[in-house]
């Protein structure tokens, strides 16, 4: 949707969905919604995508279906996946990743996204985003998951004061110089309560960066560190 708000049934299926990230029902409900309720061929046509993710998350890897319903999802993203992403695609760029889990450790230029049972993992370097999507921005509404590398201390302290986190589900901190006063702000920051998987990757944290998470009021959802 390119308004600046989304109906609120909407907002309300896909708070669900985060909500549940396990269970399929709330999703088949959302795309049962965006099918019958889209303003155009590409809100219709992503409630017929996040249904064919669903349906090849339960495939097993040689079931004889798979194959077609890759076929299908991979059409309907080369041609929508623009107007999916919208304000987005400046800073993900037009190619997903679809198979290696966020290359960004090899180029400094590869941002990529994913579409994960329907909602997006976006992977991007720095915080320069935060001007361009603000959190109240509705296109956060669609992001589960953040992969971020590249940051510093002072991109961590602007990324926890933003509110942004309480969109998602999971984030990911790569290579990053991040000082303690980093870990210290991220600990503090209160949009961490949705957070159920917080990753760090190459040894960025000190002791006391990992104190200070531990001790976190705000993580108690977490499930994966």
């Amino acid at each position: 949707m390119s308004s600046s708000t989304l109906p609120s049934d909407l907002l309300a299926l896909l708070n669900e969905v985060k909500d549940y990230l396990a269970d399929d029902t709330p999703r088949h409900a959302l795309a049962d919604w965006l099918v019958k309720n889209g303003r155009d061929d590409s809100e219709r046509a992503r409630g017929e995508f996040i249904r064919l993710q669903c349906q090849r998350a339960r495939c097993a890897p040689h079931d004889p279906a798979r194959h077609e319903i890759e076929a299908r999802e991979q059409h309907l993203r080369h041609q929508y996946a623009p107007a999916w992403l919208e304000v987005w695609q400046p800073w993900v760029g037009n190619q997903p990743d679809l198979e290696e889990q966020w290359a960004l450790t090899s180029s400094p230029s590869l941002q990529s996204w994913q579409f994960e049972r329907g909602l997006v993992r976006a992977s991007l370097r720095g915080v320069r985003w935060l001007d361009d999507i603000p959190s109240q921005h509705h296109a956060w509404a669609w992001i589960d998951a953040l992969d971020l590398a590249g940051l510093t201390t002072q991109n961590v302290v602007n990324l926890a004061a933003s509110a942004v986190l309480e969109h998602v589900n999971s984030l990911t901190l790569g290579p990053a110089a991040v000082g303690d006063d980093g870990w210290r702000a991220l600990a503090q920051c209160k949009s961490l309560r949705r957070l159920i998987s917080l990753v760090l990757f190459d040894g960025a944290i000190g002791p006391a960066g990992a104190l200070a998470l531990a001790a976190s009021p705000y993580l108690a959802n977490l499930r994966t560190l």
